[in-house]
């Protein structure tokens, strides 16, 4: 087991204690990361996304108290707490947050791809098994192995940060951000990927 998922299991067991000080300076340390969080994902307003803020972090207080979230951790306190306030913003701003997000009709063919539920299913299509193929070999190392571990292998973030060495889940996501603006500019910039 890794250091900080040990730090975090010492954190959950002073979470579970309900010690108010030590509660309020965790709500403050994670606030700025979560507001960042969600304003970039969702392009809520600081007040949205304080009001989700207040709620989410209650639940998680509560998981943690009555037991539903104990160790050995499968992911970092900070995942959770940021999953459960994305689900939060999903089931409040869903449709608006769905409704802002633009993809030009090449990046809809990668998407598709990439999204199919099961992996075996894009490789009954030949075009896109070789559409893939050919971006992926042309985006090359590192965004290749990087895509390949968020997209066709589901690995989870903390799971992509300890296979390639990357120092935050952070930077994974910003390292995986990048990657698909990459290949999107690959699509764009080449008719053959149409």
């Amino acid at each position: 087991m890794s250091k900080r998922y040990q730090e975090d299991e010492q954190l959950l067991l002073r979470i579970r204690e309900g010690d108010r000080s030590f509660l309020n300076s965790l709500f403050q340390e994670y606030w700025p990361s979560f507001l960042a969080f969600l304003t970039k994902s969702f392009g809520m307003s600081e007040d949205e996304v304080r009001e989700i803020y207040v709620r989410t972090f209650t639940t998680f207080f509560y998981n943690i108290k009555d037991g539903k979230l104990c160790p050995p951790l499968q992911s970092r306190l900070k995942t959770y707490l940021f999953g459960i306030g994305k689900n939060y913003a999903l089931k409040q701003y869903g449709s608006v947050y769905r409704e802002r997000m633009t993809h030009t009709d090449e990046m809809e063919t990668v998407i598709q791809v990439f999204q199919q539920p099961d992996v075996v299913d894009y490789y009954e299509y030949s075009w896109q098994r070789q559409l893939v193929q050919k971006l992926l070999d042309r985006i090359g190392e590192p965004c290749r192995e990087l895509l390949l571990l968020s997209f066709v292998r589901e690995f989870a973030d903390d799971a992509i940060m300890s296979e390639l060495d990357i120092p935050s889940t952070v930077a994974v996501r910003q390292r995986r951000f990048r990657c698909l603006e990459k290949l999107r500019e690959m699509v764009k910039s080449d008719p053959d990927n149409r």
